[in-house]
């Protein structure tokens, strides 16, 4: 268990500790003025009460208790100093295994999504409306409300393994707003989307990010065009308008 959480936890128990002893207390003090009543009324002639007499009538488990707590409370106390004052390292070597992942996994994402050639991407778009399908150009107007795109790495994934896709086709601009597939869009294991169900009239934008595995790790590496495509967080690979074209 983390230094931290048998921190918080001793300090819940010093609380708990404290409170009761403090309640305990009151009662005590209630209990003690009730029966030094009642001894007068049974025994006019005493007037004093002696400690083992009252310690007496209390139960094991709550003279247990009130010894109990002191103890608690200073161990608790002498942990808490020592989990704050110690060295780091002294604390829980998980914690370096825990730092040492962190870099691992620093080092990883550095190696692969720091390799341009690891993002580029050719996409292919032609539409699937009519018997004939028509390739289709970016940032063209076309009247067709269904499209197949597909697309392919320059080179292959280094140091990873492609695990699929997630695709983002919608109306947001990723050069204008952020963009995440990961979140905006839907997952295919297959480099193949069809958008379908296209309104006339509005402009759709493509953007594609790789879900990638190395290791034990999960990253998304968002693909861009040899070229260079605009976007601030996913790149538009593709932009289509669908309307009527003017013959």
């Amino acid at each position: 268990m983390k230094p931290e959480y048998i921190f918080i936890g001793f300090l819940f128990l010093q609380f708990l500790v404290v409170f009761g002893v403090v309640v305990k207390y009151i009662i005590n003090k209630m209990v003690e003025k009730r029966f030094d009543e009642l001894h007068r009324s049974a025994y006019p002639e005493a007037q004093v009460v002696s400690t083992k007499q009252k310690v007496s009538y209390f139960k094991r488990s709550e003279l247990m208790f009130l010894l109990a707590g002191p103890a608690v409370l200073a161990a608790s106390m002498v942990y808490s100093l020592n989990a704050v004052l110690a060295p780091a390292g002294n604390q829980d070597v998980r914690s370096m295994a825990e730092e040492q992942q962190a870099t691992s996994l620093i080092e990883t994402q550095q190696k692969v999504l720091g390799n341009r050639k690891n993002n580029l991407v050719v996409v292919d778009a032609e539409s699937s409306s009519g018997v004939t399908p028509v390739k289709l150009h970016s940032e063209e107007t076309y009247p067709y409300d269904k499209v197949n795109f597909s697309w392919s790495l320059s080179d292959s994934i280094q140091d990873a393994t492609v695990r699929g896709y997630f695709v983002y086709f919608g109306e947001k601009d990723p050069a204008l707003e952020t963009v995440d597939p990961s979140i905006l869009g839907s997952f295919t294991k297959s480099p193949v989307f069809v958008a379908e169900n296209l309104e006339e009239g509005k402009t759709y934008y493509l953007a594609i990010q790789a879900n990638l595995v190395k290791d034990k790790y999960s990253l998304g590496l968002n693909l861009d065009l040899p070229e260079g495509a605009p976007g601030i967080f996913g790149k538009t690979l593709f932009k289509y308008t669908f309307g009527k074209v003017n013959e």
